[in-house]
């Protein structure tokens, strides 16, 4: 009997090993749906927009799109979430081109056309270059950052460490590693490569935040953003939408009838 219940405890723990292993080794595949295109793929825009190159120290390229250049009321930079590419900015873009915002959405490293290995420490290098090289052209104070999901830890790492007029979150998470456990409490945080700490960023953000998040989202639980509201300023926001889900967020009624005022 003894013996039979370490066998079983033993192969628990092989399958428990190899379980952790085949996380750890694939998790880039299991956090990233990045729709990686050819260099000379053309995406298709309803206006016009410029393509942006920003190189990076180590080879890596970086590819942006530009909306709506010279608009009126300043530039918004546009962090996108963990899938797809530039080539789908557009439709959320839009309502901030509308309002006179000029855009610029770039993708990550792996995404779109964007070249380099990916890190995390690469990805936040990267969001500084992208920032400082847009800041040539913008005072501080005309500088708006957006993030959707994903995209908020590169936007909060920016506003900690640069000037910014606001940022604007939907569906922001505390950290992939509260993510990651909310659905895998069975994992070991050690084991990832991408822990995205945004809630060790927020205390540093200088810049009013506002975020929205949707009661109904099943890929980022609003428990998770709700755990930065330990780290809130005075001047920060934070909506409760509710029946909103994480990919009707942006365009909730409710929400833009508060980001009108904002903007």
């Amino acid at each position: 009997m003894k013996r039979t219940l370490l066998k079983i405890l033993a192969s628990a723990c092989l399958v428990y090993i190899m379980v952790c292993s085949y996380i750890y080794i694939g998790q880039e595949k299991l956090l990233f749906a990045n729709e990686p295109v050819a260099m000379g793929y053309s995406y298709t825009f309803k206006s016009d927009v410029a393509d942006v190159w920003y190189d990076r120290p180590d080879g890596a390229r970086l590819h942006g799109v530009r909306f709506n250049k010279g608009g009126a009321k300043g530039l918004m930079i546009y962090f996108h979430g963990n899938a797809g590419n530039n080539g789908h900015s557009e439709h959320f873009v839009e309502a901030y081109t509308q309002h006179g915002y000029e855009v610029l959405a770039y993708d990550y490293r792996g995404f779109g056309k964007s070249s380099g290995e990916m890190s995390e420490a690469a990805f936040y290098a990267d969001a500084l270059a992208v920032y400082d090289a847009e800041q040539k052209n913008f005072d501080p104070q005309h500088i708006m950052l957006v993030a959707w999901s994903f995209g908020s830890t590169q936007a909060a790492y920016v506003a900690a460490n640069r000037d910014v007029a606001r940022v604007v979150f939907f569906a922001p998470m505390a950290s992939i590693l509260d993510v990651g456990q909310r659905y895998y409490p069975f994992l070991p945080e050690f084991i990832s490569n991408y822990p995205f700490r945004t809630d060790l960023l927020f205390d540093k953000i200088k810049a009013p935040v506002f975020i929205y998040h949707g009661s109904e989202d099943t890929i980022v639980p609003i428990e998770s953003s709700l755990l930065l509201l330990n780290y809130f300023k005075a001047s920060d926001s934070y909506m409760r939408v509710e029946g909103a889900t994480h990919i009707d967020i942006p365009w909730r009624d409710e929400v833009w009838a508060e980001l009108e005022a904002i903007l």
